[in-house]
């Protein structure tokens, strides 16, 4: 855990404790799938940009919650603040960022990321940021929100 804790603050500037907010799952899967049964209910509702990595979808189900899908292909396959809020109702309970993005490849960008902050900053809406893929980006950092 403090091995993880210290890639994550060299590489992204973020520090956790290793002791109460680190978890070591066996896979990325895992992690989410311990996420959502975490946070969701019945009855929430989960936003995702579309296309996306198909393994989230069966997990929302799974725990009585409603997957949201924003298509992001007009967009440049980006999820945008507006979409974002656009979509967001009292049943809201996470949106899903998952850049770089599967199938995509797609990344956002420092500001992008903000843009998006600023939507959810007042709300009571957890951010689920896949960045498994945040090793493999060559054209820009990574940023991680």
């Amino acid at each position: 855990r403090k091995a993880a804790c210290n890639f994550v603050k060299d590489n992204y500037d973020l520090q956790y404790s290793p002791e109460n907010e680190t978890i070591v799952t066996i896979g990325a899967s895992e992690a989410i799938d311990i996420a959502f049964r975490t946070i969701l209910e019945p009855g929430t509702e989960v936003i995702l940009p579309a296309p996306i990595y198909p393994g989230y979808e069966p997990i929302i189900r799974l725990c009585g919650a409603t997957p949201i899908f924003i298509d992001v292909c007009e967009t440049g396959f980006r999820l945008t603040a507006e979409a974002l809020e656009n979509a967001i109702t009292e049943k809201t309970r996470c949106v899903v960022l998952p850049y770089p993005s599967n199938p995509t490849g797609v990344t956002l960008s420092k500001e992008e990321l903000q843009d998006i902050v600023d939507v959810l900053k007042d709300k009571n809406i957890f951010v689920l940021s896949d960045e498994i893929y945040s090793e493999l980006v060559y054209e820009q950092k990574h940023t991680s929100i």
